[in-house]
């Protein structure tokens, strides 16, 4: 995939080109997926609290089910499960290797 992308003459794909490393691509999967939710195949729901506190705990993820949560205000939130991984390769890629928008004028 990163080769692909290398074949690309646009800044976006040249960047990722160049400094990609192979392993997960969480951040990039949750931007696709934004774009375009048809690529989640499988989602289910559960309940979190995440930390906030600016200790040493900030951060901390916690999760529950429906007949384990404490009820002390953890929200419910869906969990993507799996995905069209052929189909988010395609898009990535073919976002990578297009142009760059330009800016709109804000008047």
């Amino acid at each position: 995939m990163i080769a692909e992308i290398a074949k690309g003459q646009y800044p976006a794909g040249q960047y990722t080109a160049k400094y990609a490393s192979p392993g997960y691509l969480w951040d990039e999967l949750a931007a696709v997926a934004w774009l375009d939710p048809s690529i989640i195949t499988k989602t289910h729901k559960i309940f979190m609290d995440v930390s906030t506190d600016h200790g040493a705990s900030y951060g901390d993820t916690l999760a529950w089910n429906e007949q384990t949560r404490p009820h002390l205000g953890e929200r419910e939130v869906e969990i993507q499960d799996d995905l069209d991984k052929e189909k988010f390769y395609r898009e990535f890629i073919e976002l990578l290797t297009r142009p760059t928008p330009k800016a709109h004028d804000s008047k």
